[in-house]
């Protein structure tokens, strides 16, 4: 993944974004400059984790497939990707969750424990590019290996909200994800 050549350059900031605990960060392209932009809320949980979330954001859309279209959604590239997301039992779920008709859902059996705030929320979780920045973020945390990631991974798996894969099934996703020779 990260062979991939020549990248416009990249603007990092740390401010205040909003008061929403979901919202850790922010990817955006300034055309005007030529140049992506990530701003991590100073207020976030886990900023560094935040900060991976929106370099996914710039890899899907500068790195994978045309500079300035993400990739995720439909880029023959991810393919294998797309296909092993899709297969998870974390995706698969979220989607049952999606599909119910409450403002906030529980659904029983393994999804008793599982809440995720309303349907918009439900959605914008099960956009590519938020998968990809979520699957990317990931990926860096477990195959770094660094304490600080994989507690901040372990923050947002042990949540109430249904938004990152456990080890096992994970490992697919992070096979597609892996670059030559790695």
């Amino acid at each position: 993944m990260h062979g991939v050549g020549t990248l416009p350059p990249l603007r990092i900031g740390i401010g205040w974004i909003s008061g929403e605990e979901l919202v850790g960060g922010s990817y955006r392209y300034d055309a005007e400059r030529g140049c992506g932009v990530v701003l991590v809320d100073w207020n976030a949980k886990a900023q560094e984790f935040g900060f991976l979330h929106e370099i996914g954001h710039f890899f899907d859309h500068q790195a994978l497939g045309e500079p300035g279209t993400y990739a995720s959604p439909a880029h023959s590239l991810l393919d294998g990707w797309r296909a092993a997301v899709e297969a998870s039992t974390t995706v698969i779920m979220l989607r049952q969750l999606y599909g119910a008709a409450q403002e906030s859902a529980r659904v029983g059996g393994p999804l008793a424990d599982v809440h995720v705030a309303n349907a918009e929320t439900r959605g914008y979780l099960l956009k590519p590019a938020e998968l990809f920045a979520r699957s990317y973020s990931h990926y860096v945390a477990i195959r770094t290996k660094r304490k600080k990631l994989l507690r901040h991974l372990d923050y947002w798996r042990e949540g109430p909200e249904l938004m990152f894969w456990d080890d096992q099934e994970f490992t697919p996703i992070a096979d597609q994800l892996r670059g030559p020779g790695e």
